[in-house]
C-alpha cells in the first residue's frame, strides 16, 4: 500500500512538473509507470518472436490478404501471407521506372526506415511486372510481428507507389 501511494505521488509530481513545461503528460506518465514492467514485456516479446519458425504456418497473420492501392507507377495487385516467412504477391503490376524500389513492411501504413519500415526481398526497379506472381521471403518469422502492411516503396524518395494493410 505504501509503495502504491509513493508511486501515485511520483506520478502526480511528474504530471505537475511536465504540465508546467507545456509537454503532453500522457506519454511521459505512462512511460514512467510502465518502466518497472518494461523489462518483463521485452522478454515476453522476445519469446513471442522466437516461437514462430520459418517453413511453418502457425503465426496468427498467416492467411491474411491485402490489395495494393495504386498511387504511382501503375502499381496494383494483391498479397497473401502464405506461411511464417513467405508473402505471395499476385497479379502484380509495376512499370519498373522508380529508383531503389522494394517491397517494404510497416505498421499502419507507415513504411519509412526512420519509422520502423523495412525492405523485404530484392530491389524491384528496372523490371516491368505485368500480372506477375512474386514470393517474398522474410529473413525470419519475427518480421511478421513487425508489419501489418506492405508497400511498393521508393527508398530514395521515401514514397509509396502503392500499399495496403493485411486483413
Amino acid at each position: 500500500m505504501k509503495l502504491q501511494l509513493t508511486r501515485i505521488g511520483l506520478m502526480l509530481a511528474a504530471t505537475l512538473t511536465i504540465s508546467a513545461c507545456g509537454t503532453d503528460t500522457t506519454i511521459d506518465i505512462k512511460k514512467a509507470a510502465s518502466d518497472e514492467g518494461s523489462e518483463q514485456m521485452s522478454d515476453d516479446n522476445m519469446d513471442m518472436n522466437t516461437q514462430y519458425k520459418c517453413d511453418e504456418n502457425d503465426h496468427p497473420n498467416v492467411g491474411k490478404t491485402m490489395v495494393f492501392s495504386t498511387l504511382a507507377h501503375d502499381v496494383s495487385g494483391s498479397a497473401q501471407i502464405l506461411d511464417n516467412c513467405t508473402i505471395r504477391v499476385s497479379a502484380f503490376n509495376y512499370d519498373g521506372d522508380g529508383p531503389a524500389v522494394y517491397f517494404y513492411g510497416g505498421i499502419d501504413g507507415v513504411y519509412s526506415d526512420d519509422s520502423g519500415g523495412f525492405a523485404l526481398g530484392n530491389m524491384l526497379n528496372g523490371t516491368v511486372y505485368s500480372g506477375d506472381t512474386i514470393d517474398v521471403t522474410l529473413t525470419s518469422a519475427a518480421q511478421l510481428d513487425q508489419l501489418n502492411g506492405l508497400s511498393v516503396w521508393c527508398a530514395d524518395f521515401n514514397v509509396s507507389f502503392g500499399d495496403g494493410l493485411f486483413m
